[in-house]
């Protein structure tokens, strides 16, 4: 804490000097030295408290700096689409645009990636940055990272799930799923999905064009998946 001058004046200093220090372009403090004589203060001295301020001010500087830039990663850490962990979402949109979005940021968070989907994997990767995510192309052809079967793709998404770290599912296909393996077999295996995600900390979204099934078969899907908080 700095003299005041009456204490100052009692400890036998006559003379003293206010140096500022200065971050962001503003004065913060200031530092005072004092001295009994006015040669305390000569250009030498001088010139050692102004470069002693500009030390501690330029130390002060990247100080400020160095908390700006971790208060901007912390808040680069929050994902722009706020979904609820243990959930499951049911997103109806013409084209899978917005639930390829929201995937593509939680990956950018730091949260690990599974999609399965009917387009591509070549064409979603040129689209989104899906590095970080294991792509599977949901297709009757056999090749690498392709998937087919109902049974397949319940284990893909159990194993990945269950893991320690949460994640993110897209399951983008549903429409292919009931073509090829009919509506019952397709809500079993979308409650059982639902259970299992209920019991971790992971995310499950399953994009669905609105009027690609009867209205009564969506509505059953829509009571497993909760499709009022995402949205296209």
């Amino acid at each position: 804490m700095p003299l005041l001058w009456e204490e100052a004046l009692k400890k036998g200093y006559r003379y003293s000097a206010a140096i500022p220090l200065r971050g962001n372009d503003q004065v913060l403090r200031a530092h005072n030295a004092y001295g009994q004589e006015i040669e305390s203060f000569d250009p030498n001295a001088a010139q050692n408290l102004q470069s002693y301020a500009y030390q501690v001010s330029s130390a002060t500087k990247k100080a400020l700096s160095d908390r700006q830039t971790r208060m901007e990663v912390i808040e680069e850490r929050i994902p722009r689409y706020e979904l609820e962990p243990s959930e499951s979402y049911m997103i109806l949109e013409d084209q899978p645009r917005r639930a390829f979005e929201i995937f593509e940021d939680y990956l950018l968070h730091g949260w690990r990636g599974l999609c399965i989907t009917r387009q591509h994997p070549k064409q979603v990767c040129k689209r989104y940055n899906l590095e970080n995510a294991q792509v599977f192309w949901l297709t009757e052809l056999k090749s690498e990272n392709t998937i087919n079967e109902l049974l397949e793709i319940s284990l893909l998404i159990g194993a990945f799930v269950n893991s320690k770290e949460s994640g993110i599912v897209l399951l983008d296909g549903l429409e292919y799923l009931v073509s090829q393996f009919g509506f019952e077999a397709v809500c079993r295996f979308i409650q059982n999905k639902r259970s299992q995600v209920a019991a971790t900390e992971s995310i499950l979204m399953v994009p669905v064009h609105p009027l690609a099934l009867p209205e009564e078969k969506l509505a059953l899907f829509e009571r497993e998946l909760d499709s009022t908080s995402v949205r296209a």
